[in-house]
């Protein structure tokens, strides 16, 4: 006959509000995972049909992959840290102090990785973007290079406060040591893609004469691009703003915006990735300098059109533009190259949207 369960006394305030806590923050995050899994399988098929350029798109898959190991272990480790907290409510509540270190421990580094994997993709989006910018990568580069030692100096720190080696909780103001540089490397490279967006509707729609209400299918990525960085930008404020009042990890607000962060962080470069792998460009842009050089479209090598388009004005800085519309049998999808400086040499815009 099964021993009779011991009786427990009814639950105090504090302890019902931590309840409700991990009640809300455990359906938030469960919502975001199946909402993540449900773009990562999509960005993933179309990755591996897309006939992009095979180191890029090996390298994504990698991440890709990377961020959706830690995104399982995560909602995993999680859900299991809750279900064990709720044993230590009971009238004898077991002996579970180790094992729920070894699950916060897991989630500290879970959560480190998701973040890093995200702003590389981030940093790598705006980086190919300014291909022939040297000042512009250096200044991504040392972004990246913060965010990671922010990373790791505060997943250092959270390690050895949980082990009793720091007195000091890494979890309130401390915790800026991470926020602050992740957020600046994703306001600057959300930055720099919004200066592409602006530059792209007045140099390229203007040389094609387009009406300003009329978006092509480049500027819509760039816009969604600009936009989704922006949101994700946002998002990181409330956890900023528990990190400057030293909210205790106890309190609602903190545990909702910790646990919700890392699967946003997660979604955000999906979306990316996303947009990289359904891009179908059919022409190739060339900007150039050259203010009398011809419009030339060119179809598989069996004929050639070719018509004119000088620049407006009598300014020797005119731009002029050439559209190259190329197929082959192996991919119909051909390139768009932008190029803003004379001599440089056309980046196909598939290879980086």
């Amino acid at each position: 006959m099964a021993s009779p369960v011991p009786p427990s006394g009814p639950l105090s305030g504090s302890e019902i509000y931590i309840l409700q806590g991990e009640l809300i923050t455990t359906a938030l995050q469960f919502w975001l995972h199946g909402l993540y899994m449900t773009l990562l399988c999509i960005a993933v098929y179309n990755l591996i049909t897309h006939k992009a350029a095979l180191t890029a798109r090996k390298g994504l898959l990698v991440a890709t992959f990377v961020m959706f190991v830690c995104s399982n272990l995560q909602v995993i480790e999680q859900l299991a840290f809750n279900v064990l907290q709720l044993l230590t409510l009971g009238a004898h509540p077991p002996n579970i102090a180790l094992k729920l270190l070894n699950i916060r421990l897991s989630l500290n580094v879970f959560g480190r990785v998701n973040y890093l994997m995200s702003d590389a993709i981030v940093v790598w989006r705006a980086w190919l973007l300014y291909h022939d910018n040297l000042k512009v990568r250096i200044l991504l580069g040392l972004c990246l290079l913060g965010s990671l030692v922010g990373a790791t100096t505060h997943m250092t720190f959270g390690t050895l406060w949980l082990y009793g080696n720091l007195k000091l909780d890494p979890s309130g103001s401390r915790a800026l040591i991470m926020v602050l540089p992740l957020l600046v490397t994703n306001v600057v490279a959300t930055s720099l893609m919004t200066y592409k967006v602006w530059q792209y509707r007045q140099q390229i729609k203007a040389q094609l004469d387009l009406p300003k209400d009329k978006t092509t299918k480049v500027e819509r990525i760039l816009v969604i691009l600009t936009e989704s960085g922006t949101i994700y930008c946002l998002i990181w404020i409330p956890f900023l703003y528990t990190s400057l009042t030293n909210q205790g990890e106890d309190t609602i607000g903190y545990k909702i915006v910790a646990n919700i962060i890392p699967q946003l962080s997660a979604i955000y470069p999906i979306v990316i990735v996303l947009l990289v792998s359904l891009d179908r460009t059919q022409l190739e842009f060339t900007i150039t300098s050259n203010p009398s050089q011809p419009i030339r479209f060119v179809v598989d090598g069996t004929g050639t059109r070719t018509g004119t388009r000088t620049g407006t004005g009598s300014s020797p800085n005119a731009m002029s533009l050439r559209l190259d519309a190329m197929h082959s049998d192996e991919d119909s999808n051909s390139d768009v190259a932008v190029t803003n400086e004379k001599g440089a040499e056309p980046v196909p815009l598939r290879d980086y949207l």
